[in-house]
């Protein structure tokens, strides 16, 4: 039936199963050997195991490809690039365990978060909403370069002595203006980060802006610079130019910043994730931030707006 579909390059059969349904019992070492004997060639894309039953995931790491994906299971050692939770019921009771999701329902929901896995990023719909309504012009000074320095944990501040060689050098190198923002815990940052520019190419709206008023500012900007904060996720999702300065604190498969023009700057970290929240509690004082050089931000934040000046962006 699949080869009369006519849209698979290769169909391999593979019997794993019993014949008859009644008759089935839990895989053995012998079923999965058999398949790991099978010359399913590769290397592929994306290898994707369709069963909510988690007996069959253990086939993934016998198949040569970049990307796994499929639903959590408790039997295999390695990790899945894409991995979806189950119900995580472990009464006896089957119905109960499996819910009411229906079980095609489930493979369409994996399909569809493999798809939306690699697809490119559009703006958030809400920004059409948002652009729609009225508003006070905001002192955006043009397209301006927005510095975010805050971040709930300490442990997702980039240091501020960083912020300021990064502006400083920004400043420099290109004409744009800068506008800070942030809460009332990032005053301080702020003022140390203007007084490092030039007085006539800084706006410092730290504490003064109202959340409400973020996106309108966001709309304007030629790039965003910030920590894994609140406002980084709003400007991605608006579709702002959006660098990230991600902390090994958290897991950044799952809370990186999604957007159509997001970068995302992080050092390799054997100890992330590691939850921390402040970093005085960190034994190796954040080394995930601290790696993170002034120049790599740089590097990044030239190409985003040179990329913008090739796209008419100006």
């Amino acid at each position: 039936l699949a080869e009369r579909t006519n849209i698979f390059d290769r169909v391999i059969e593979f019997s794993f199963f019993t014949e008859n349904s009644s008759d089935i019992n839990p895989p053995t070492v012998e079923h999965y050997a058999k398949f790991a004997d099978l010359d399913v060639g590769g290397p592929y894309d994306i290898a994707i195991d369709m069963r909510y039953d988690e007996d069959t995931r253990p086939l993934l790491s016998m198949v040569d490809t970049k990307f796994r994906a499929g639903y959590a299971a408790t039997n295999i050692n390695f990790t899945l690039d894409l991995e979806l939770p189950t119900s995580g019921r472990t009464t006896a009771d089957k119905k109960e365990r499996y819910g009411s999701l229906n079980d095609e329902l489930r493979m369409l929901i994996l399909i569809s978060a493999l798809t939306n896995y690699f697809r490119q990023h559009e703006p958030h719909p809400i920004r059409n909403l948002l652009l729609r309504t009225d508003g006070e012009a905001m002192p955006t000074r043009g397209r301006s370069i927005v510095i975010a320095p805050g971040a709930g944990k300490t442990t997702s501040q980039w240091p501020l002595a960083n912020y300021v060689a990064l502006c400083s050098a920004l400043a420099k190198d290109t004409a744009h203006d800068f506008v800070l923002i942030g809460n009332q815990r990032d005053v301080e940052k702020g003022q140390i980060i203007s007084a490092a520019l030039p007085a006539d190419r800084v706006c410092d709206l730290t504490a003064r802006l109202p959340v409400e008023k973020l996106p309108e500012l966001l709309f304007k900007v030629a790039l965003f610079i910030g920590n894994d904060s609140g406002a980084t996720h709003m400007a991605a999702k608006l579709g702002a130019p959006t660098i990230c300065i991600f902390s090994g604190a958290a897991d950044y498969k799952i809370w990186q910043p999604i957007g159509p023009s997001v970068t995302t700057i992080r050092a390799e970290i054997e100890c992330s994730p590691c939850s921390i929240m402040a970093k005085e509690h960190c034994p190796i004082g954040v080394k995930c931030l601290t790696s993170i050089s002034v120049d790599d931000v740089l590097d990044a934040a030239f190409g985003m707006l040179r990329k913008a000046d090739t796209m008419g962006c100006t």
